[in-house]
């Protein structure tokens, strides 16, 4: 069976380019446009992984990945907190917080999955140098 992951994305240029990398390295995924809807396919897709940009319409990401947190049919899934934009200290410290609470995804670190390369497929944990 393939891992399902949500994108919580409301550029659809940057949907295309994920989806397809996504689609590539083997992985089934799902899209919400924005934070509101993003917390309710959480709980309809239960997906392995959530990718959640910051900046979103309706709800951003932090408010939406603080209320998955809060359910409890949701609160274990892995959520890696990404956007384009520069932040803040403050801004980026509220992120660094959501992404600690993540977890390993198919035997790679979180290091390897956030700071990964465009393009380039996940490795396995003992595989990282």
């Amino acid at each position: 069976m393939k891992k399902r992951i949500l994108l919580v994305e409301d550029n659809p240029a940057t949907i295309d380019v994920i989806q397809k990398e996504l689609e590539f390295l083997g992985y089934e995924s799902a899209v919400a446009q924005d934070g509101k809807e993003g917390i309710e396919k959480a709980v309809s897709y239960l997906p392995d992984l959530i990718i959640m940009d910051i900046s979103l319409p309706k709800m951003d990401g932090l408010e939406a990945s603080t209320l998955i947190r809060k359910n409890p049919k949701t609160q274990s899934i892995p959520i890696l907190a990404a956007t384009a934009r520069a932040t803040s200290t403050r801004h980026s410290m509220r992120v660094s917080r959501v992404e600690r609470r993540t977890s390993a995804v198919r035997g790679a670190s979180r290091s390897a999955w956030a700071n990964r390369a465009p393009g380039c497929r996940l490795r396995r944990k003992g595989d990282l140098p």
